[in-house]
């Protein structure tokens, strides 16, 4: 069966995308152009990208940066977007196409930011048999989040009539095994993705002879052992994270509970109460856990709070999660060369992008600083992706309290930790929104006067892109303004190449 661009581009792109790309003549200039939004737009020319994979790991220039770029002229409206933003069906590598459609947060670095920045559509139309050992990103994901999500997709295809043709359906993710006997520490089966360390296992377990007596043989047991001891890692993990989503939601009742005018601060107590027993569980855990076996809980936990910080996958900061449906099915006889593994994507504008919007509050005399802070985090998120919002605001607002800065950006309240200030029962139980926040307005979601905030225990990489745009725009007005933008690179810990500092070396070395 061959693969068809014509297939791709009728059966799953969204219904205003024309059935073949025309040809360029005619199709560009300021007729075509749609300036209804505040990102002008040409829907009359879809692009056909097919970028090569790398040929040396010393080309930095991948697909995934390709990509970028085109994102960033996208939102500048240069290049092919001169005459607005253009749709684009693109065949990239598999890795390259997780960068810029990223499934788990780890993930979430400056391709994915730059298409968040501006994309109305972004999502993968048709995808290779995942590898035999997907622990890449499914076992990060949780397998409860991966399945949940999955079911969600398949409701929101149902809703808009989009069907799988048969026989392109991607096979599903098998399970890990269930140990035949857990020893002497038993532990509920954790579902899990089945990895190529599981077939190894299983293998010991079920193909070797037991001994004379009917008993497993030490490599038999040595598996079990394994297997068990993975079954219980994986366990603690999501036991702690859970912990943490629980303390989420308290805190979130917290807040509703602090706006009620008809509570006091007694009716907070209960709530406190379960709040610090459940960090003491978390404690506990941590003094009794090797940091080997938990330190991938920042990622489950970061996962869960990106797919559903308002409750719902529909409002999912990874474009992954909000995808219209299952990637279809390539074969591996429909790829050029074979071994070469690529996925196909679909992008689309939106034509009043949040982050074109937040800039747009400043004069165009003085976006500079916002832009020059976005350029500074997204080139540092990919390698201090464990920075913390409170590290980061302290940096660009050094001695600023966290209260007021919450105050300024309302959509950092939903993610913060809050406690009650200490005369809570004397102050307004006032609530404020961010300017954009749907009515009715969530105390969770909102600013309010008589908590205060902590921000120590959330990543940067979990704030959508809207938040992080407050977070510019509020910089320009309040920021030190000064800086460049290497020199904020620096300041957040990141380096830079040398082409992006603009120095060039005067020595060759070949």
């Amino acid at each position: 069966m061959a693969w068809r661009w014509t297939m791709v581009i009728e059966g799953q792109c969204p219904p205003q995308t024309p059935p073949a790309c025309p040809h360029r003549t005619g199709v560009e200039g300021p007729s075509n152009r749609d300036d209804s939004g505040i990102l002008p737009r040409n829907d009359t020319l879809l692009i056909l990208a097919n970028p090569p994979a790398i040929g040396s790991k010393k080309d930095h220039y991948t697909p995934a940066r390709w990509w970028s770029v085109f994102m960033e002229a996208c939102m500048h409206q240069t290049g092919l977007h001169a005459y607005g933003s253009v749709r684009m069906v693109a065949s990239l590598p598999i890795s390259d196409a997780q960068q810029v459609i990223p499934r788990t947060i780890i993930e979430r670095k400056r391709p994915a930011l730059l298409t968040e920045n501006v994309a109305l559509h972004a999502f993968e139309v048709a995808a290779p048999k995942a590898p035999k050992d997907p622990n890449a990103w499914a076992t990060l994901k949780g397998w409860d989040l991966m399945t949940s999500n999955a079911l969600r997709v398949a409701q929101r295809a149902a809703e808009q009539g989009v069907t799988t043709p048969p026989g392109r359906e991607l096979p599903p993710i098998p399970l890990a095994p269930e140990s035949p006997d857990q020893g002497r520490i038993p532990l509920p089966y954790v579902p899990r993705p089945y990895t190529e360390w599981h077939e190894k296992v299983w293998k010991k377990i079920t193909t070797d002879t037991p001994t004379k007596d009917g008993k497993l043989n030490a490599t038999q047991r040595r598996g079990l052992t394994q297997l068990n001891k993975e079954n219980r890692d994986v366990y603690k993990r999501q036991y702690q994270a859970t912990t943490i989503g629980e303390i989420d939601e308290l805190t979130n009742t917290l807040s509703r509970t602090a706006a009620d005018p008809r509570e006091s601060s007694a009716a907070l107590e209960p709530i406190l109460d379960k709040i610090k027993a459940a960090k003491s569980t978390v404690d506990q855990i941590l003094s009794e856990v090797h940091y080997e076996v938990i330190k991938e809980v920042p990622a489950v936990v970061d996962n869960k709070r990106v797919a559903l910080h308002s409750g719902n996958f529909d409002d999912a900061i990874l474009h992954w999660d909000r995808r219209p449906f299952e990637p279809l099915l390539i074969t591996p006889e429909e790829l050029y060369p074979r071994e070469a593994e690529r996925s196909v994507l679909y992008f689309e504008a939106d034509p009043n992008p949040p982050a074109v919007q937040k800039l747009n509050q400043l004069d165009p005399s003085q976006r500079d600083a916002a832009l020059r802070l976005f350029e500074a985090l997204s080139l540092t998120i990919g390698t201090r992706n464990l920075m913390t919002v409170a590290e980061f605001l302290e940096l660009i607002f050094p001695e600023r309290p966290i209260n007021d800065i919450v105050k300024s950006i309302p959509g950092l309240a939903v993610f913060a930790a809050k406690t009650p200030k200490p005369d809570f029962d004397n102050l307004p139980k006032t609530i404020h929104g961010s300017p954009e926040a749907r009515e009715p307005l969530d105390p969770a979601a909102c600013y309010q006067e008589n908590l205060d905030y902590d921000l120590s225990d959330v990543r940067v990489r979990t704030l959508p892109i809207s938040t992080l745009w407050d977070i510019f725009v509020e910089y320009q007005k309040k920021g030190n303004t000064n800086l460049s933008t290497v020199q904020l690179t620096q300041l957040l810990g990141g380096t830079l190449t040398s082409f992006r500092t603009g120095w060039e070396p005067t020595k060759r070395f070949h």
